[in-house]
């Protein structure tokens, strides 16, 4: 493989990599939750036991893509489930905290790296004529305008469901402008 082919197998890494990270943080939210009610011991073994598998696969799925800073929080992540699997450290409000800090930090991370890896746009191919083909400067490919929004595309709250959930849509700035 050439750095060519590296790169867009990365890129194609990250795209799956940002599906799975907001399956895992839902996951660890979840037990965290759980954690948070009382329960027996052997539900909170079994919820902590649940949490650091989900860690260490997410830990993994990072390192994968390069992403050392999620990394690294997932490994301190580990560390302290593991502490708390084997009895070292005691579950405490204090610990909750910290963890959900963490967890936080990551989700942060994500956001950062979706920011700094954006999926790439794609653009409809127009055809090139033979004259166009030894000038490719003077070749100008057609943009794709996204359709504007109407009516029929903004949700009851007045939101714009095509593109966003926001009330002034970033990406049809004008159209969206009616909700």
């Amino acid at each position: 493989m050439n750095s060519k082919d590296d790169s867009e197998l990365l890129k194609r890494l990250l795209i799956v990599f940002e599906f799975e990270a907001e399956e895992h943080i839902q996951k660890i939210s979840a037990g965290l939750l759980a954690l948070e009610k009382p329960t027996s011991n052997d539900e909170q073994n079994s919820l902590v036991e649940m949490i650091f598998r989900e860690i260490h696969s997410f830990k993994g799925s990072a390192r994968s893509v390069n992403l050392l800073d999620i990394e690294h929080t997932c490994q301190a992540l580990e560390s302290t489930f593991d502490s708390l699997k084997t009895h070292k450290i005691m579950l405490t409000a204090e610990i909750l905290d910290s963890i959900h800090d963490r967890l936080n930090s990551i989700q942060i991370m994500l956001r950062f790296s979706k920011e700094a890896h954006p999926p790439k746009q794609e653009f409809p191919k127009t055809p090139v004529s033979s004259s166009e083909v030894h000038t490719p400067e003077a070749h100008t490919p057609e943009v794709h305008t996204p359709p504007r929004c109407s009516t029929d595309v903004v949700g009851s709250r007045g939101n714009c469901k095509k593109h966003s959930s926001v009330r002034t849509c970033k990406k049809c700035k004008d159209s969206c402008s009616q909700t």
